[in-house]
């Protein structure tokens, strides 16, 4: 009886070695998986602001799922996400000229550029669009409201 015992003991000890090992495994190349995609978001800025902060979200949202047990930045699996975000939000600009105002894409609509306006949390932001809407999103581009008869409200506050 004794043996019997002892060999399930090593077989559960075995399974949980074995998915301690699948589970690193996963980490590591979701990891990878993550580091380049916030180098792509990064290089993706330079020519598409909207869609390379959508991106880098993306990296960080998926980041933030793998290391929510709270382990200090240095197990993080992939760090280029954090800085793409940084980056991306420290320096987001994205115009496209049309006439002589300048606007950004959100989705299927076309936005004032002059300076989005984001809630003091920064959970949120305003924007105008050509038709006169003001339109409230969240930062993964959903949008939230839309206020009409505020014609350019976005672009003076």
């Amino acid at each position: 009886m004794g043996r019997g015992v002892g060999a399930k003991v090593g077989a559960v000890v075995a399974v949980v070695f074995a998915g301690n090992a699948v589970k690193q495994t996963w980490e590591v190349q979701e990891g990878a998986n993550l580091e380049q995609a916030g180098v792509s978001a990064l290089r993706q800025f330079e020519s598409y602001e909207l869609e390379a902060l959508l991106a880098a979200m993306d990296a960080g949202q998926r980041l933030q799922e793998i290391v929510k047990d709270g382990r200090s930045l240095e197990k993080y699996p992939a760090t280029s996400p954090i800085l793409a975000l940084q980056t991306i939000l420290d320096n987001i600009r994205e115009r496209n000229q049309l006439g002589n105002s300048s606007f950004s894409r959100i989705g299927n609509y076309f936005v004032s550029a002059v300076s989005p306006i984001f809630s003091r949390n920064g959970e949120r932001f305003v924007t105008t669009s050509l038709d006169g809407i003001t339109r409230v999103w969240d930062l993964s581009g959903k949008q939230l409201a839309e206020l009409k008869g505020l014609r350019g409200f976005g672009q003076k506050c």
